[in-house]
């Protein structure tokens, strides 16, 4: 009905938020690709960074998305395509780039962020 179309578009908002914001702030940062060891470390930093003050400043975002895990994580898992994968991919991407430049230990799983 229509309880649930709202609690989703609520998840839809916070994500789409989180999401732009994310890649708004990754925009003022230079690309890595191609970057020195010391500017792959502060890129991940920074990238880790943005996302804990995202959450830090976004509680209700963050008590939603704990509170679907909890029931099972349908919506979240419904908006993987359109607006978790992008970020997920940017850490995956980051990490790995992080592992084959020795800034990140090769045994780090990036799988287990996020």
């Amino acid at each position: 009905g229509s309880k649930e179309k709202l609690y989703r578009e609520v998840h839809v908002r916070g994500w789409k938020k989180l999401q732009d914001w994310f890649m708004y702030q990754l925009s003022l940062i230079p690309e890595y690709e191609g970057l020195d060891v010391d500017a792959i470390q502060r890129l991940i930093l920074e990238s880790v960074k943005i996302l804990n003050t995202f959450i830090a400043n976004n509680v209700a975002f963050q008590r939603l998305v704990t509170w679907d895990a909890l029931e099972g994580g349908k919506v979240t898992r419904s908006l993987w395509e359109d607006m978790r994968k992008p970020l997920v991919e940017h850490f995956h991407n980051l990490i790995e780039v992080g592992k084959e430049m020795g800034v990140i230990s090769k045994e780090y799983d990036a799988a287990h962020t996020l």
